[in-house]
């Protein structure tokens, strides 16, 4: 799934460039950077042991919102793949979130399915807060709430009793993705930006399926032959 209005452009240039560059809205990201070393560095380096050539790769990459902020984890202390390890391994109500996943699944699909936004709304928020709960009860806990996540929490519940319709959901981050159906965006986006907590509101429309776009300016190599290569052919 994606979502409208949140945009990222990215280009890689490989060439002779005297080093790896990875620039990020404007900032400089150097190897020895967490960023850098677990992720770029990385998938440069498949790419160059498939064509067989040590080239240099300029990255820079632009979006719209504030990154490091994530729509997940890429903001906290813990990561998404440690933490999902450290639950794996103890808490003990993860094989109970395990067994759920499937039929919260099922209900979604139907929900989207038959138009009923009120169950796919309680079963969104629902699954998040059971998968937040394995991550709180693991050794030791991984808390990824913020006041004002709690904040917004707490409101969105609130007005569904008020009969504002609306449901939370989040990844395993502190920021919350709040649901509605098109009739009420302009007062539940109006009461969030008052709370005292939230910086920013950003509203978003269900985005076109996600495309991969590749230009492939050299004669270095073979373009066709590393696309199929890739899996991207």
């Amino acid at each position: 799934m994606t979502v409208s209005d949140l945009n990222v452009n990215t280009t890689v240039e490989f060439g002779s460039f005297p080093e790896d560059s990875l620039v990020i809205n404007n900032q400089k990201l150097n190897k020895g950077t967490e960023e850098y070393d677990d992720y770029v560095g990385i998938f440069l380096n498949v790419v160059r042991n498939v064509v067989k050539k040590d080239l240099k790769a300029k990255i820079v990459s632009e979006s719209n919102f504030p990154i490091a902020a994530g729509l997940a984890s890429s903001a906290k202390k813990v990561k998404s793949r440690a933490g999902m390890a450290q639950t794996l391994k103890t808490c003990p109500y993860y094989k109970g979130w395990l067994e759920s996943v499937n039929q919260d699944l099922d209900i979604v699909r139907k929900g989207i399915l038959e138009k009923d936004f009120t169950s796919v709304g309680q079963t969104s928020e629902f699954n998040a807060l059971k998968m937040h709960a394995t991550m709180i009860t693991t050794k030791p806990p991984i808390i990824y709430w913020m006041p004002s996540t709690l904040e917004i929490m707490q409101s969105v519940m609130a007005w569904r009793e008020e009969g504002l319709e609306s449901y939370f959901t989040m990844d395993a981050g502190p920021q919350v993705k709040v649901m509605c159906l098109q009739k009420d965006v302009l007062e539940l986006k109006k009461r969030i930006s008052e709370l005292s907590g939230v910086q920013q509101v950003i509203e978003c429309k269900p985005g076109d399926g996600a495309r991969i776009w590749i230009s492939i300016c050299s004669s270095l190599w073979n373009p066709i032959s590393l696309l199929k290569r890739l899996d991207l052919y």
